[in-house]
């Protein structure tokens, strides 16, 4: 039997879904998508009442569209994780996990044991002089923001398979991993209130940034530049 999958991206304005069903190594068949708004203080809020709400907005969401995979594949706001290029000489696995948590103190704004954090060898590269580098993909996130995640998935009876940042997410989606010609690429995820940007090299990251405005600030500034007032 095909796996089905299923995507979630809980927005700060709009909860996103999509359920697909793998048929082969390349070929998906889309068993349904939707999109609903997410309630006013949504993912962000550690309120039980708040967490209720948003779980209840998902079931429905879900309910409505008859999704009936479990399984789900959630993205994390890019605003609220840390992901970096770092370089690192060659090392071994184990004497680069050492080298990789050394690093990670120096660029995460977070004790270490209040993160989970992971990492992955995307390339190889030279610094000025000449040296052989890793070129290593450090994403780190709170364990708070996790934890919240994970509990009101649960409360919509969903089994998190995974969690990831939603700009990883949408450069694996929008290109393919192994380009058949040099390729570089900006990939802009425009959200209500961030815009996330990632420059891909080859299909690999090798920059990311999460800017603190997005479509309300676009929208405010032409609603006034044009001279019509925002719904309320």
């Amino acid at each position: 039997m095909a796996k089905t999958a299923l995507g979630l991206d809980i927005g700060t304005k709009y909860i996103k879904f999509v359920e697909l069903q793998n048929l082969s190594k390349d070929r998906y068949h889309l068993l349904a998508l939707g999109m609903a708004p997410a309630p006013a203080k949504g993912i962000m809020s550690d309120a039980p009442i708040d967490q209720e709400a948003l779980a209840v907005s998902i079931q429905k969401l879900l309910k409505d569209a008859s999704v009936r995979t479990k399984s789900v594949l959630a993205a994390l706001p890019e605003a609220n994780v840390f992901t970096r290029i770092v370089q690192v000489p060659p090392l071994s696995e184990r004497e680069l996990a050492s080298a990789i948590k050394w690093e990670a103190e120096q660029y995460i704004p977070l004790p270490l044991e209040e993160v989970n954090m992971d990492f992955s060898i995307v390339g190889e590269s030279k610094d000025p002089e000449g040296n052989k580098k890793l070129d290593v993909l450090l994403v780190a996130a709170p364990r708070n923001l996790i934890d919240r995640y994970t509990k009101i998935l649960e409360m919509c009876d969903l089994e998190v398979e995974a969690l990831e940042t939603e700009i990883i997410s949408a450069s694996r989606a929008l290109l393919p991993s192994s380009p058949s010609k040099p390729l570089t690429v900006m990939v802009v995820n425009l959200g209500a209130k961030t815009t996330d940007l990632s420059i891909l090299r080859n299909g690999v990251i090798a920059f990311t940034r999460s800017i603190p405005s997005g479509g309300e600030n676009f929208t405010r500034v032409l609603s006034q530049d044009l001279g019509f007032a925002l719904p309320q």
